[in-house]
């Protein structure tokens, strides 16, 4: 048999390849270079608002973060490197910050530096131009969750619906399905939902490492396949979460420990600056107060280093790490001021009043785990009534629980951040068990 066609074709497709990937990867790392710009944005606004707040303008803010003297986003540093260039050529702030804004993939981001340079020559009140754009920045969040929340809405709805027409289903005279294929259908539709709230939590900077996510994501594929398959596994199945919950639990207190101790801090430092004591001597006073990571960061601003490597050293949370990362960024440059110190309160309340939102979203999950449970039980009672041939009791009940599980997964990651702290889901989940043991 001559193999040399076949051989020559997967070279000329192998070779296609290559070339189409050399054309299309300028296009590709734009696209990703923009996503980084827009999801850093907030970031980014955040410390240049503290910074201007502190009397440095934006070209003053690019010019020391690309001499590593400041901390900035990583997709902004590329930013401010290509500012050096181009001031380099021309020293004056309004020409580069609008050459700069013609290059930039994002429009959103670009239409923020134009605009920053128009303001440079019109009322030169850059600080109330940063500060709008903030504001703008959250309300584009809010929109965000409000537009995920949507979706999620429509993935409870369609529990829902695979229950009660499965429910049908047994009624007819047709050749069964195998409960495998409504296991997997949940399950490919839980995931989805879970990738829906990663990125909630994400835009509400909670804490999403591996440790939490990855044992998280198996129970949500695994489960309504396992139940599926052996519904007498519901009461294990059970045991095996609380379990889990709590062991999550109690690995994640420290790293929780951490995010309320910097929450409080923030107020007490705000206290020592209004009282005229500088920010770096605060946060000395106060280190040994607030235990990891505080005082570490006390002892390392007193051997003198800068508070761009102090937040390096550590593996913050999110909202932390801003916090400090605010808090640290003038240090250098001033004394600290109430002002800016108010800044960054209301950048926190902002962050703060999302998950607020998302608390309150979460509360009506809960009320429609319940709604869930009870409609399936009192339509599957009416049916067996009406039919009482009806088939599949034991299936019913399993995918009811995978349904349900599912459902309150959802809700306590939204409403708490982390499935596994929140105790309302717990309980419902224990109902949800002893209530279908009775009823099946």
């Amino acid at each position: 048999m001559n193999i040399l066609p076949s051989v020559l074709y997967l070279v000329l497709l192998a070779a296609s390849l290559t070339l189409l990937f050399f054309i299309l990867k300028p296009f590709i790392q734009k696209y990703f270079h923009k996503l980084r710009l827009e999801n850093e944005f907030l970031d980014f606004l955040s410390i240049l608002l503290t910074m201007e707040a502190s009397g440095l303008r934006l070209d003053e803010v690019l010019e020391e973060a690309s001499k590593k003297k400041l901390m900035l986003p990583s997709s902004y540093l590329e930013i401010a490197k290509r500012y050096t260039l181009l001031s380099r050529m021309n020293p004056d702030p309004y020409t580069c910050i609008r050459l700069l804004s013609r290059v930039i993939p994002s429009e959103r981001v670009s239409r923020f530096f134009e605009g920053y340079s128009e303001v440079l020559v019109s009322t030169n009140d850059t600080l109330t131009y940063v500060e709008s754009f903030i504001r703008e920045e959250l309300r584009g969040l809010r929109s965000k969750i409000e537009g995920y929340s949507s979706i999620l809405d429509t993935l409870y709805e369609s529990y829902l619906i695979i229950l009660l027409g499965m429910l049908t289903y047994f009624m007819l005279p047709f050749t069964p399905i195998p409960g495998m294929v409504f296991g997997f259908l949940i399950a490919l539709l839980s995931v989805f939902a879970f990738l829906l709230v990663y990125k909630l939590s994400d835009l509400t900077m909670y804490f999403n490492g591996v440790l939490f996510t990855f044992p998280t994501l198996i129970l949500v594929f695994s489960t309504p396949l396992i139940v599926t398959i052996y519904p007498a596994l519901i009461p294990l199945h059970l045991i095996i979460v609380v379990l889990i919950g709590v062991l999550l639990w109690y690995l994640s207190r420290g790293v929780l420990l951490i995010e309320d101790k910097v929450n409080v801090l923030l107020e007490d430092l705000y206290a020592s600056v209004r009282q005229g004591i500088p920010i770096d001597h605060a946060i000395i006073v106060v280190g040994r107060r607030y235990g990891f990571p505080v005082d570490k960061l006390a002892d390392l601003l007193k051997l003198g280093f800068k508070p761009v490597e102090t937040i390096s050293v550590f593996k913050l949370p999110p909202l932390p790490k801003r916090v400090l990362g605010l808090v640290l960024a003038p240090i250098e440059y001033t004394r600290g001021t109430p002002r800016y110190f108010g800044y960054i309160l209301n950048i926190v309340e902002g962050i703060r009043g999302l998950r607020r939102t998302l608390l309150e979203k979460g509360r009506i999950y809960f009320v429609y785990v319940l709604v869930l449970l009870f409609v399936v039980i009192i339509m599957f009672k009416l049916m067996k009534n009406f039919n009482s041939g009806i088939l599949g009791g034991e299936l019913v009940k399993s995918i009811t629980y995978a349904s349900v599980f599912e459902s309150i997964m959802i809700a306590s990651m939204i409403s708490r951040g982390y499935w596994f702290k929140n105790i309302t889901g717990y309980a419902l989940l224990v109902l949800t068990v002893v209530v279908l043991e009775v009823f099946f």
